[in-house]
């Protein structure tokens, strides 16, 4: 069983959005599962860069998504990816500087906040799309 089994109630009703999501719900599994596995720090690490990367890469598209569709709750949303994406840099330094750090506690964060984020915030502009 997958850490993060992907459903059909995650979709917000725009294709690219909900590939996206798709895309960063496998590199979180793969997170979760390269650190049970035990994989080296060097794998673990190049996935949290790749992480942080998409992360940037689908943040960008959808807040292009937003303000051309002029969501009026586009700022929230932004401030939103803003602590995720300061979050997920500041464990990735730390992580740079310590491999034993351990991750689970991250991949935990990343599976309810995702999860939360989609859920509850995504949702609301399924009504632009």
């Amino acid at each position: 069983m997958e850490f993060i089994e992907w459903d059909q109630k995650f979709e917000v009703g725009e294709i690219r959005i909900d590939i996206q999501h798709k895309h960063l719900v496998s590199l979180i599994n793969m997170l979760h599962a390269g650190v049970n596995a035990g994989m080296n720090s060097t794998i673990v690490g190049n996935i949290l860069d790749e992480l942080d990367m998409y992360v940037i890469v689908h943040f960008t598209y959808e807040e292009k998504w937003m303000e051309a569709r002029e969501y009026p709750e586009a700022d929230s949303h932004k401030k939103q990816h803003l602590e995720l994406r300061q979050k997920l840099a500041n464990f990735r330094s730390e992580y740079q500087h310590d491999p034993d750090l351990p991750c689970g506690p991250l991949c935990d964060f990343l599976r309810k906040w995702l999860l939360e984020h989609v859920l509850e915030e995504d949702k609301k502009f399924s009504a632009y799309v």
